[in-house]
């Protein structure tokens, strides 16, 4: 924590962190009282608790059991078909995922999840039959297009298009960006939970 306040004191102050280790870190053992306690029901100062799983599973220096240590399930009826537009179509899948990746796409199957969204141009990921790439009705090879990213991303059409934004700017902050979907999800349950648990005298300003 030192290291990084020193070399991004703007970004990191002193007063972020005072309180970080304040709450038990292992996310089980959390408590609505530990963040009553901490000061999360502050009306001026709504909390969002963010948390995950540990990341041993899916480091690489760790034990690579990847998600299935979770028993995470496969997403249904979902595959990458539904972002390409007209006369695209996603590589066939010639191997079965291997930790640490979620293991969702299988040899014989529909492709369900690409690779990566990396934002450097050239990925191996994108390269030609690389399990990223496209394949157009011409036979030739493509990256996912900024409109495609948006779609699997879960942005509306069109998010990152502005007057003077390239393609490829596009592609990049859209390899630099979060998953909406995994944003919404969090947000609805912080919304959830702040309905259920802000005091009575706490008014409707606090969301």
């Amino acid at each position: 924590m030192q290291q990084l306040m020193a070399l991004y004191p703007l970004l990191l102050p002193a007063s972020a962190i005072q309180n970080a280790f304040s709450l038990p870190q292992d996310i089980r053992q959390l408590t609505t009282s530990d963040l009553i306690t901490a000061g999360a029901t502050a009306p001026k100062h709504p909390w969002l608790v963010v948390a995950g799983w540990p990341c041993q599973d899916l480091s690489l220096a760790g034990t690579g059991a990847g998600l299935q240590a979770a028993q995470v399930p496969r997403p249904a009826n979902r595959t990458v078909s539904i972002a390409l537009g007209p006369g695209r179509y996603p590589q066939q899948v010639q191997y079965v995922d291997r930790p640490p990746r979620y293991c969702c796409n299988k040899p014989g199957e529909p492709m369900t999840a690409w690779p990566t969204f990396m934002a450097h141009p050239g990925s191996y990921a994108f390269r030609p039959g690389q399990p990223g790439s496209v394949t157009t009705s011409t036979g030739e090879y493509d990256q996912p297009t900024a409109a495609e990213r948006e779609f699997a991303l879960g942005y509306a059409n069109g998010s990152t298009a502005a007057p003077g934004v390239s393609e490829q700017q596009r592609r990049t902050a859209l390899g630099e960006c979060m998953d909406s979907h995994c944003m919404q999800c969090l947000y609805a349950i912080t919304r959830a939970w702040w309905r259920a648990e802000c005091p009575q005298q706490c008014s409707s300003a606090c969301m």
